[in-house]
């Protein structure tokens, strides 16, 4: 499944919406007292996951932090994704902020530069956390400005799947490099069958499946019309120029591919975690063998490449309450438990951020070990850009479309899509 904390980006009208109605109204108002007069406290826990089973998955993951936590009461405020911005400036402005906000991690940038979010530093600097059990690019996306907001929960990604009996027919490995796999595109292409085949749906999901292709090149969301993109752009959709991969995965989401892969329409597929139980699925019913490896790279040198994922951050009101502050803090370390995170993350579709967690979680799922390989290059989509991340996105995603459609070139598109990159 993919979850909306996969790569929904949050549209840039929204998030500026947001910020202008902090700005107006300010932080007025104060929280109500946390604990009773028996120490009893309740943390509020804004969250989207409002289908399931992510929604069970997020109680029994809050569940595992009252357990552990005697007089600590848990209370979940949930919204859908497209409002979860709005929601959390409108709640910290109104004085009924929430102590934990379980949101994706592209949110970070913007809810901290609102100041719905207070640091963790004193947290993540603590004997309770230890950054080294993270991979630095999840770990990264809880951090703004040079402080930390954020812990990871799981992330996700995209891999490269391959048809075993279609590329040992051809006598092809696994491409590496993306020499490799324009050649292997262009030889397993025949008889109605495409090489390969990937998503460019026009938002979030065409922006991030190109990301790999920039970041490994050399290039970076400050400058998307550097030589490295535009060489990264013409690489990309060189591969619908060509015929190797289909014209209609310009309309086409990650799901909407697995199940023609397995049909063998595409000898290859970009395909993400979320998609992993409906392809095993499929292809135990099919009799088709598959495997997955890492994204290639110019080189052949480990892709860097986005990941998409749950974190947690803290509210900017807990600080203010030295019974609460110590209850979320106990609530996020105590996360930390690799059982309770192996089933949060198998739920939610997701692999474990937390390192003893992860090597738990992929001993019993080996299809994920190409996902996970990634990670350790794996790169923040707003590391550079921080909040106007949405606005390049979606810059960068009509750009691909312009260049796959053949109306502009890589040059001229990735032009006009600099405009939307904040002056450094």
């Amino acid at each position: 499944m993919m979850s909306l904390h996969s790569r929904v980006a949050i549209p840039c009208s929204i998030a500026m919406a947001a910020v202008l109605s902090l700005t107006l109204a300010g932080c007025g108002g104060s929280s109500e007292p946390s604990a009773d007069s028996d120490g009893k406290v309740t943390i509020t826990v804004l969250d989207s996951e409002t289908d399931e089973p992510a929604n069970s998955a997020t109680d029994a993951l809050f569940a595992h932090c009252a357990s552990n936590q005697p007089g600590v009461t848990i209370k979940r405020v949930t919204v859908p994704a497209a409002e979860y911005i709005t929601k959390a400036v409108q709640l910290t402005a109104s004085g009924e902020a929430p102590d934990i906000l379980d949101t994706d991690g592209i949110n970070v940038p913007t809810l901290a530069q609102a100041g719905v979010l207070a640091p963790i530093d004193d947290l993540v600097s603590s004997d309770k956390i230890n950054a080294d059990d993270y991979d630095e690019g999840p770990f990264s996306a809880g951090s703004y400005d040079g402080h930390q907001y954020a812990m990871p929960l799981g992330n996700n990604g995209e891999a490269l799947f391959y048809n075993k009996t279609m590329l040992e027919d051809a006598g092809i490995e696994p491409p590496k490099t993306w020499a490799d796999l324009q050649s292997a595109a262009q030889e397993l292409t025949a008889g109605g069958v495409y090489g390969f085949a990937f998503s460019m749906q026009p938002g979030e999901e065409a922006t991030w499946n190109w990301l790999p292709s920039l970041w490994s090149n050399g290039g970076d969301l400050d400058e998307v019309n550097s030589p490295e993109a535009v060489e990264a752009m013409e690489y990309w959709t060189g591969f619908v120029e060509d015929g190797v991969s289909p014209k209609a995965q310009l309309n086409l989401s990650s799901a909407d591919i697995e199940p023609a892969f397995v049909q063998g329409k595409y000898a290859m597929a970009l395909l993400g975690t979320w998609t992993v139980p409906g392809l095993v699925k499929d292809a135990e019913a099919a009799g088709m063998e598959w495997g997955a490896v890492p994204q290639p790279s110019p080189d052949g040198s480990p892709s860097v490449t986005p990941f998409g994922g749950a974190v947690l951050a803290v509210g900017a009101k807990v600080v203010t309450d030295d019974a609460k502050q110590q209850a979320v803090f106990d609530c996020l370390a105590g996360l930390q438990d690799s059982a309770t995170m192996v089933e949060y993350a198998d739920s939610a579709g997701y692999i474990p951020s937390y390192h003893p967690a992860a090597t738990d979680f992929l001993a019993d799922r080996p299809q994920y070990q190409a996902y996970a390989d990634q990670f350790a290059s794996s790169k923040s989509r707003t590391g550079v850009v921080g909040a106007d991340y949405a606005k390049v996105s979606q810059a960068i995603s009509t750009a691909i479309s312009e260049v796959a459609t053949g109306q502009k070139s890589a040059q001229d598109a990735l032009d006009t899509a600099q405009a939307a990159v904040p002056a450094s």
